[in-house]
C-alpha cells in the first residue's frame, strides 16, 4: 500500500509540473524508483539463491533470473537508456513537424500556457490530426486533405498533450502532411 501511494505521489508530482525541465526530472525520478524496485528483487533472488544452493536446477533459474534483472538495471542506468528516453518523450509547445504514412503521436509538454493555435497541410491525400489531453479529445480535423489555420484557445490541466496524425488516414499508399502548434 506504501508503495502504491508512493507512485500516485509521483504520478501527481509529475501531472503538476510546470516547466519542461521540472517534467524531465519528475520523469527521471519515476525511473529511480523502478530501478530501486528491481534492485530489491535482485536482492532478494541473491538470498533465494543462496538458500536453494542445495537445488541446482533452481539456482541455476535464480542466478539467470537474477542476471537478467541486473541486466535491465544496466540498461535503465546507460544514458542512452530509459533515461534519454523519458528525457525525449515529451517536447515543448511551439511546435511544427511532418510526416507521412501511417501513426505518429508527439507527446507535447505546454505547461502553464495556452495552445493558441494548430495549422496544418495534409496536401491532396487525406490525413487524421488529433489533440488530446489525457483521454478528453480538444481537437480533431477528421479524415481530411489540404491546408487549415485553425485558432484555439485551450490549456491542459496536466501541462500535456497528445498529437496523433493519421497518415493516410482512408489506406492511400502514401502522403505528407505537416502541422505547427503555437501556444502562449
Amino acid at each position: 500500500m506504501h508503495q502504491l501511494n508512493q507512485d500516485t505521489e509521483l504520478l501527481s508530482a509529475f501531472k503538476q509540473a510546470s516547466s519542461l525541465e521540472d517534467a524531465r526530472y519528475n520523469c527521471a525520478n519515476k525511473h529511480k524508483v523502478v530501478r530501486d524496485r528491481i534492485t530489491g528483487v535482485i536482492d532478494f533472488l541473491g538470498d533465494l539463491a543462496g538458500a536453494f544452493s542445495k537445488t541446482l536446477p533452481l539456482s541455476v533459474f535464480v542466478v539467470i533470473t537474477q542476471n537478467a534483472l541486473k541486466s535491465l538495471v544496466n540498461f535503465i542506468d546507460n544514458d542512452q537508456g530509459i533515461e534519454a528516453t523519458c528525457q525525449e518523450q515529451y517536447i515543448d509547445c511551439n511546435i511544427s513537424k511532418n510526416g507521412g504514412r501511417g501513426y505518429s503521436t508527439y507527446n507535447v509538454f505546454v505547461g502553464n500556457k495556452a495552445i493558441t493555435g494548430i495549422g496544418y497541410n495534409f496536401y491532396d491525400v487525406p490525413d487524421a490530426l488529433s489533440i488530446k489531453a489525457g483521454s478528453y479529445q480538444l481537437y480533431n480535423t477528421g479524415c481530411t486533405s489540404g491546408a487549415r489555420s485553425q485558432p484555439l484557445g485551450f490549456s491542459s490541466a496536466t501541462g500535456l498533450v497528445t498529437i496523433t496524425v493519421n497518415g493516410a488516414c482512408r489506406g492511400d499508399n502514401s502522403t505528407g502532411w505537416d502541422f505547427q502548434l503555437t501556444c502562449q
